[in-house]
């Protein structure tokens, strides 16, 4: 399967590979042939609507009740279709169109009838999901638990075996190490993994003071990774540290173009990113934290950039302000995450927050680990009130607590179900799970 990089939606309203989206979302691809399209949705934005659009009717499938709702449709239907309802297939990869076409049509009529059947008992708002501390407790330690047992012996995490990929093993790593961090009673608890996860974190640093191999994927490798090992300073003040971690600054600082951020292909021709530039952010700013006065310049310019990419509703841009590839929902969140702090004027706190809580009631259940991350950092950033953001956090808190395995060798984990997913498998999807049970 050859693949080259395919420009945006707005370029291109379709793309040719998209009928590689329905067998990808089901994992009934070959695997070299999953691997090259995995690699594929991070330059295609319309691919990775296709599978998060197939991913949906695949959850809405698997949520139905035992028993099909009480009308004569739904049982013949789901009959006709799946003869053995607790074992459903929906299709082969390589089946005719109109065998998946009919799948999907079931899925919609099933899962619409379910849906207002439900909906009309819910209220509106946040709060209506109540959470227990203890609830939240047990879920966020049974995941770092599942993430400890999921550790290599050389203290990384392998994304293969857990549906990821490889090129990102160090960033994935990077963010498991943030987990353990979050709290000092999870860092005393796993201190063996988070020892050895650092240890596979300097040993994945170069010459040049890069954390991973070069390509595509490098800067959110080293940034995380950065971040990671900067918060084990915090906690630990190992002089050790002080070196490997000024190397690293030292490549952020050098990477950042002109115009303030990061992208791609540092010093090339490929404009910034919010993406990237997040991370690269994020770490500057520990770093300043920590001392290294020599990121203060840069991350000033960093965080320019990217409020030159706000619109007047509270919305970040991918690489201008306006510009929503995929929608602006995470990039929003990533946004807020980046530039919340103290010099945040009240205009702006009331703009991002308002912005914040659309997200949160327009998402609805669907879910999206990485941008529940950045909500559950980003409300209480931009909150006057400490208190007001709590209702919106639990609320995002409490879908992670029901989305969690709770049985079998997976259990506390999290499933890869979302759009992320393809790169970073279960250890991404625990991981970030972790982090924003984590928010208070």
């Amino acid at each position: 399967m050859s693949l080259r990089k395919i420009p945006g939606p707005l370029e291109h309203p379709a793309c040719r590979f998209q009928e590689s989206a329905a067998p990808f979302a089901q994992g009934q691809m070959p695997a070299a042939e999953r691997e090259a399209f995995a690699a594929h949705l991070d330059g295609c934005a319309v691919c990775r609507r296709e599978v998060e659009d197939f991913r949906a009717v695949l959850a809405r499938l698997k949520d139905l009740p035992a028993e099909p709702p009480g009308r004569d449709l739904a049982g013949p239907l789901v009959a006709d279709i799946f003869p053995e309802r607790r074992r459903l297939v929906f299709w082969s990869w390589r089946a005719r169109p109109v065998r998946w076409a009919a799948a999907c049509l079931t899925g919609f009529i099933l899962g619409g009838f379910t849906l207002l059947l439900t909906e009309s008992k819910k209220p509106a708002g946040p709060g209506r999901l109540a959470l227990s501390g203890t609830d939240l407790t047990r879920a966020r330690s049974e995941g770092l638990a599942w993430l400890a047992a999921a550790q290599e012996p050389d203290g990384s995490w392998a994304p293969g075996r857990w549906g990821g990929q490889e090129r990102h093993a160090v960033a994935l790593t990077g963010a498991a190490l943030l987990a353990f961090l979050e709290d000092d009673a999870a860092a005393r608890t796993y201190a063996g993994a988070v020892g050895k996860a650092a240890q596979a974190l300097l040993r994945a640093q170069g010459g040049a003071g890069r954390f991973g191999p070069p390509g595509e994927q490098a800067l959110y490798n080293h940034g995380i990774a950065t971040a990671a090992l900067l918060s084990l300073y915090a906690h630990s003040g190992n002089p050790a540290l002080r070196s490997p971690l000024g190397r690293a600054v030292t490549h952020i600082c050098a990477a950042e173009r002109a115009d303030g951020g990061w992208g791609y292909d540092p010093g090339g021709a490929d404009p910034a990113n919010a993406a990237l530039t997040v991370w690269q952010v994020h770490a500057l700013a520990r770093a300043t934290d920590a001392g290294w006065e020599e990121a203060r310049a840069p991350l000033e310019r960093g965080l320019a950039w990217m409020r030159g990419l706000v619109d007047g509703q509270g919305r970040l841009g991918y690489r201008a302000s306006g510009d929503f590839p995929c929608g602006h929902e995470t990039l929003t969140a990533m946004g807020a995450f980046g530039l919340a702090g103290p010099s945040l004027t009240a205009a702006e706190r009331a703009r991002w927050g308002d912005s914040l809580r659309a997200i949160s009631v327009s998402q609805g259940r669907e879910v999206d680990y990485y941008r529940w991350f950045f909500l559950t950092r980003a409300l209480p950033a931009v909150e006057e009130n400490a208190g007001a953001s709590r209702p919106w956090v639990a609320e995002l808190q409490k879908m992670l607590v029901d989305a969690q395995v709770r049985e079998g060798p997976l259990a506390g984990s999290w499933e890869p179900a979302d759009r992320w997913s393809a790169a970073g498998g279960r250890v991404f999807a625990t991981a970030f799970a972790a982090l924003a049970l984590s928010a208070r």
